[in-house]
């Protein structure tokens, strides 16, 4: 509890010895969260990339594809998370997560316009 150090290696502890595929699955998805949380964005994205390598053919690539995207536009690579989010978007158009890939799209957008010089 409130120990994001100690979380952090529990989750990829989990993730690096878990048998099973689902539990590695659910580990990387804390981790990465964690990892956000923390700010470490590079780690976040390379573990989202882990994930989609660890469960392919299922929700868990759109999750990671679209979770990305969240992360570049936290860290503050606004141009970058458009270009994820559109891209996700055109792969994906009916997935689940579409929505929410579509609202914080917009976001980035409005964010992007009210910067702009």
């Amino acid at each position: 509890m409130n120990d994001l150090p100690a979380a952090r290696n529990t989750f990829e502890m989990v993730a690096n010895i878990a048998d099973d595929i689902d539990v590695r699955g659910h580990s990387l998805r804390k981790l990465a969260h964690v990892q956000l949380v923390q700010c470490e964005h590079d780690a976040a994205l390379a573990t989202l990339d882990r994930l989609a390598e660890t469960l392919p053919g299922t929700t868990a690539v759109e999750y990671a594809q679209m979770r990305k995207a969240f992360v570049l536009g936290m860290a503050d690579r606004i141009s970058d998370a458009i270009a994820a989010y559109e891209a996700f978007l055109k792969s994906h158009p009916g997935s689940r997560y579409g929505r929410t890939a579509l609202r914080h799209l917009n976001q980035l957008k409005s964010v992007q316009v009210a910067s702009a010089p």
